[in-house]
């Protein structure tokens, strides 16, 4: 009886194992973000979005607790009711009386002890520069609070000083003086965290100091100039802290 000449089966390559498909997966989602961020599409609307659909709701989507486009001046009380206008959409000031405040009324009602301050587009076009009130008490010409200051006119420094009573207490708190930095002309998106007793300010996405005292725990939002300081901001919002 003939022998039967067994059948050799081809041998099946290996599967990509799980490594290979998370690597495929994450550089499709880098892929899928870089193209909607050309395309002009927050990342974050479309995952809120999504969130929302299902009925998850999550901190970093909560709307802001205050914002402003600048469409008017509707919402800011200013020291004097000179210097600050809108110009093109933007928040503008030319003219320094002094002192030159500007409370965002919004923050005195609405915004908690915590929260973010976004400003977008923030352009120094000429001068010492301009200041970040937050954790801000009286909102008149004696103001109380912290003040996150964008000057050039401190040796070229990124400041946060302590206000009692209409007066700027030195030293400053916080000081960082980044070398080579460009000063005016050049819009810069400015942000503060305000968490507790801690302060954490960036510019450009990127942390410029931080600092912790226990000295005011709540308070709204304005903002300052002084000298012969010319400044536009683009967007203005006080947003939920992660």
């Amino acid at each position: 009886m003939p022998m039967r000449k067994a059948i050799k089966l081809p041998e099946h390559a290996p599967g990509q194992g799980f490594p290979e498909y998370a690597l495929i997966l994450a550089l499709a989602v880098v892929i899928l973000v870089l193209i909607l961020n050309l395309l002009g599409v927050s990342t974050r609307e479309l995952y809120c979005t999504v969130l929302t659909s299902l009925g998850v709701e999550t901190a970093l989507c909560e709307s802001a607790y205050c914002q402003s486009a600048f469409e008017s001046m509707e919402g800011w009380q200013s020291s004097q009711n000179q210097g600050w206008n809108i110009q093109n959409g933007n928040l503008c000031n030319t003219s320094n009386p002094y002192p030159n405040f500007l409370f965002n009324q919004c923050s005195q009602q609405n915004a908690p002890s915590d929260y973010v301050i976004k400003i977008d587009g923030a352009t120094l076009n000429a001068g010492d520069g301009y200041g970040v009130f937050f954790r801000l008490q009286n909102y008149d010409n004696r103001p109380s609070g912290y003040i996150f200051q964008y000057d050039p006119g401190l040796g070229g420094a990124f400041a946060v000083r302590k206000w009692v009573n209409g007066n700027e207490i030195n030293p400053p708190i916080a000081l960082n003086r980044p070398p080579g930095y460009t000063w005016t002309g050049v819009p810069r998106d400015v942000e503060i965290h305000v968490k507790g007793n801690t302060y954490t300010a960036f510019v450009d996405g990127q942390q410029v100091l931080t600092f912790t005292d226990n000295t005011y725990m709540s308070g709204g939002v304005g903002l300052r100039t002084w000298d012969k300081t010319s400044v536009c901001m683009d967007d203005f919002s006080i947003n939920p802290i992660q």
